[in-house]
This record gives C-alpha cells, sequence and structure tokens, in this order.
C-alpha cells in the first residue's frame, strides 16, 4: 500500500506468526534468521527445550571505512555476519521484505527498532534522501510544496550538513535551521553563523 507522500508499506494482510515468552509478551518469528522479536525490538530465541533465549544486542560500525558516516544500527551477535535488528523485527512483525525495497526508520532513530517505528520504503529513495525528506516532516514541513530544484538542492546540502557536522548537530536540527537548507539562496553550509528567518508564505511564492 502506497501514500502520496512517498512511503511504501509492506503488505496489510500480511500475518505475523506468533508466540509468547513466559511473562506473556508476545513475539513474532522471523523466518529468515529463525529469532523472535516482540513489537519493542527485543530478539529472542528458542532453545531446544524450549526455554526463550535473550539475544545480545550490540551496536556496531556499519561502514567503518567511511569516517564520516554516522549510522550505527543495533546487530544481534553470536552469528558468522551480525543480524541487523530492525530487519529482523520488520520481517517479523510487517512480512518479507521485497526485493529493491529497504527497512526505514520513521523518526530518523536508527537505535529505535520498535515495530512501529520501521516501514519499507524503496531502495531508491532511502539512498536518495538519507532521511533527510523524513526530517523536514518531523518538523512539520510539507516538501511537496516545494519545486524539485529546491528538493534536489536540500538534499545536497544536507549530505554536506551531515559530513561536516557532528552527530549531536546534525541530530537536533530545528525547524528553522531545516528551512535555511531547504530555500536560502545565499545559504553555505561553511557559514553557521548566518542566521535569515523564513516564512513558510514567502517559501512558497519563491
Amino acid at each position: 500500500m502506497a501514500d502520496k507522500n512517498f512511503i511504501i508499506f509492506p503488505n496489510p494482510d500480511y500475518t505475523p506468526v506468533t508466540d509468547r515468552l513466559a511473562d506473556g509478551t508476545l513475539v513474532a518469528h522471523d523466518e529468515v534468521s529463525g529469532n523472535w522479536s516482540t513489537r519493542t525490538g527485543c530478539i529472542y530465541r528458542k532453545g531446544s527445550n524450549g526455554a526463550w533465549i535473550k539475544k545480545n544486542i550490540s551496536i556496531w560500525d556499519k561502514y567503518v571505512r567511511r569516517p564520516n558516516n554516522h549510522s550505527r544500527y543495533p546487530q544481534i551477535s553470536g552469528y558468522r555476519k551480525p543480524l541487523d535488528v530492525h530487519a529482523v523485527v520488520a520481517r517479523a512483525w510487517l512480512g518479507p521484505i521485497p526485493a529493491g525495497y529497504q527497512v526505514d526508520h520513521i523518526d530518523g532513530n536508527n537505535k529505535n527498532n520498535c515495530v512501529d517505528n520501521l516501514r519499507l520504503v524503496p531502495t531508491w529513495l532511502n539512498h536518495r534522501d538519507g532521511g533527510f525528506i523524513k526530517k523536514l516532516r518531523n518538523q512539520g514541513i510539507n516538501p511537496t510544496y516545494y519545486a524539485v530544484r529546491f528538493l534536489l538542492r536540500f538534499f545536497e546540502r544536507m549530505a554536506e550538513y551531515k559530513a561536516t557536522h557532528s552527530v549531536s548537530e546534525y541530530t537536533n536540527l530545528t525547524r528553522k535551521e531545516l528551512l535555511k537548507l531547504l530555500v536560502e539562496p545565499e545559504y553555505t553550509v561553511g557559514d553557521p553563523n548566518e542566521q535569515m528567518e523564513y516564512e513558510m508564505t514567502h517559501h512558497c511564492e519563491c
């Protein structure tokens, strides 16, 4: 099911295979990895005696050769190739991930692997905007109000900002700062002291 806001959701008719932990918590099964997931992103495996074993989750540098990359994904250790928690949770609760799709974190926090924070999006979109469109929407800015040239320039500016600023600065970009990156013709990443306020109505008239 797709909507006009570029969000592609999995099959709404998918029914997870579920079970319950000893304390009654509902878990769903990921057929690919053989693990079970709670809705909040905790991962379990059922032992040969039927007991539930909670899996350890670690955070590793997914792209250790890319010095400016801020993506650190929680992973399940104990495998030859660590498993991404978000992929296990998504497959367990949302269904198989079709070819050409990736799991996306709705709020931009890749450590928040609650199933309600996950969705499937086309790979090309996930790679193109790097979560930048998501940042606009999280600040109440509708990107469909802006011409394509503004958005393409915004992607370039955000990629540069992400590569040249700290994780904290990138994570805590305000609505005003995002609008500045989106529409201000004179904006340069290297001049963070320049502050100009724009109103949405002014932007729409550009």
